[in-house]
């Protein structure tokens, strides 16, 4: 009779502590880095149609893009530069907009089709309707933006279960250990 009641009480015990943990996820996805980079390629159309290429470097957690190196070109070829610094950046209606300067020229308003994607780690382009400005005032000569963002090989981490996790499975085998060991010291008695 002690014994069917320490068993019982401690069934008990073990699902109480199963119950603590059960309200845990059960594992969560640790990123180290929390960004993706994106490779940009494209152009515009002036009498010279120089290339854009360079790197932008997009916040996951923040939703922001965090860094900037775009090459346009030398002025002797028709570009403007390289632009590192971000000025303003938003979103504007279903596009995201990065104003970038390079402090020698004209700041480079890059307009990227749908924000949605930017942040999720997907390809996006470059909207025509991007340009140069002098101030306020735009480059009427720059023409239409060409061009596509992809994203570099992305390092994503595999799933590790969290301390509640590995708890639970601890119980569990304790508690399949204890009921088979139950069952085998059980014999019948004939009375």
């Amino acid at each position: 009779m002690l014994r069917a009641k320490v068993a019982s009480t401690a069934t008990a015990l073990l699902m109480a502590t199963a119950a603590l943990f059960w309200a845990a996820p059960a594992s969560a996805v640790i990123v180290a880095d929390p960004t993706d980079t994106y490779t940009v390629i494209g152009s515009y159309t002036n009498f010279i149609d120089p290339n854009i290429t360079g790197t932008l470097i997009v916040d996951l957690k923040t939703d922001q893009v965090t860094a900037a190196n775009i090459n346009t070109g030398s002025i002797s070829s028709g570009g403007f530069g390289t632009y590192t610094t971000i000025g303003f950046q938003g979103v504007l209606g279903p596009n995201y907009f990065v104003d970038l300067t390079n402090n020698t020229g004209p700041s480079l308003f890059l307009l990227l089709d749908t924000s949605s994607s930017l942040f999720k780690g997907q390809a996006t382009t470059i909207d025509p309707d991007s340009n140069f400005f002098f101030g306020f005032i735009p480059c009427f000569t720059c023409g239409n933006f060409t061009g596509t963002l992809n994203v570099d090989a992305a390092t994503v981490s595999a799933a590790v279960p969290e301390p509640s996790t590995w708890a639970m499975f601890i119980l569990g085998f304790l508690g399949i250990s204890l009921v088979a060991y139950r069952r085998t010291n059980t014999r019948l008695r004939l009375t």
